[in-house]
């Protein structure tokens, strides 16, 4: 059974372009800061290293595993996770938990969340009930079979 999570690539994209802007605001703010000779020196600095970090962040979590697409291979040994760069191999016993939550019982949407001791994984069915449940109930049966 394989499951794959689709991510845009525009809100990447987005979120590189507002930390590029936030980041250049943020230098530009220190300059100031540096340059004037007296008044709100300390507040526009502070403004700055703000702007600039918060910028740093935006650009470098544009860049995370779960920024791009994944795809979920759910085999008897384990859940073959493959990433844009490489794949993981997860044994059913490192899962901690698994459960399946529906948002609204009248939107046909529903996500099954699989929580291991650092990760987090969402997979998100929309308009395919029996499928989540078929991933649930496989995961849930070797992860109740391996603890």
């Amino acid at each position: 059974m394989e499951v794959t999570v689709r991510k845009n690539k525009g809100t990447r994209i987005a979120y590189r372009m507002l930390g590029v802007l936030f980041s250049l605001a943020g230098i530009g703010a220190v300059i100031a800061a540096f340059l004037i000779q007296r008044g709100i020196r300390v507040l526009l600095g502070l403004f700055g290293l703000i702007a600039l970090y918060y910028g740093y962040y935006l650009v470098k979590m544009s860049f995370r595993k779960q920024a791009y697409d994944i795809t979920y291979q759910f085999l008897e040994e384990g859940i073959r996770i493959i990433l844009h760069k490489g794949e993981v191999m997860l044994p059913y016993d490192e899962v901690l938990d698994v459960k399946i939550v529906i948002p609204d019982p009248d939107i046909l949407y529903q996500v099954v969340q699989i929580k291991t001791k650092t990760e987090q994984y969402v997979l998100n069915f929309s308009g395919d009930e029996q499928r989540a449940k078929a991933v649930y109930e496989f995961v849930n049966r070797r992860v109740a079979y391996e603890g």
